[in-house]
């Protein structure tokens, strides 16, 4: 019978149920069931598994985040509790809160200039609006802090671990000093 077996695939592979009619036949898996042998299902070796975890606090440790301070206006108290609850509760700690209402005031900044952008456009009697530039401020200083408060995903990112170059074999110093001479000659 596994003489057979290409001249099957041959005739059966123009038909609709393909792969049901060969496993019918054969009565074994599609070549997409087999695996390589010694390796059992789901052992798969290297790579990352994939995986996501949810930070949740317990009921009775909800303290854990960031508050904001009492300072701090209604639109920029609405941008820090937005920021510190789309990031993991430990990733703030009481030394990020200076850094945290400087982002939550450029982000204000940031709005307002837009939307006073959108209202009157960007040119004000042929001239560029003032808007302009105070959007670019604020968007230049958010940009500064979204690395130091890790919100980006470099920063989120693990680190690659750094990889030395090897060291060049004496043969391969030769081959490539031949190419550059070959090269001179032409």
């Amino acid at each position: 019978m596994p003489h057979l077996i290409p001249h099957l695939i041959t005739h059966l592979s123009g038909r609709v149920g393909f792969r049901h009619s060969f496993r019918h036949i054969c009565g074994g898996p599609t070549a997409r069931q087999i695996r390589p042998p010694g390796r059992i299902a789901g052992d798969m070796p290297g790579g990352r598994r994939s995986f996501i975890t949810t930070d949740a606090a317990p009921w009775y440790d909800a303290g854990q985040r960031l508050r904001p301070p009492e300072h701090l206006g209604p639109i920029e108290k609405q941008a820090f509790v937005d920021l510190t609850s789309r990031v993991p509760a430990a990733q703030f700690v009481e030394a990020d809160l200076p850094l945290i209402c400087r982002w939550c005031e450029l982000e204000l900044q940031a709005q307002t200039a837009a939307a006073e952008l959108r209202a009157h456009g960007m040119v004000i009697k042929d001239k560029p609006s003032p808007w302009i530039a105070i959007h670019a401020q604020a968007l230049k200083g958010q940009s500064l802090l979204a690395l130091r408060l890790r919100l980006g995903p470099q920063s989120r990112a693990p680190r690659a671990p750094k990889s030395m170059p090897a060291h060049m074999s004496a043969m391969e110093r030769l081959l490539l000093e031949d190419d550059d001479d070959e090269a001179e000659q032409h």
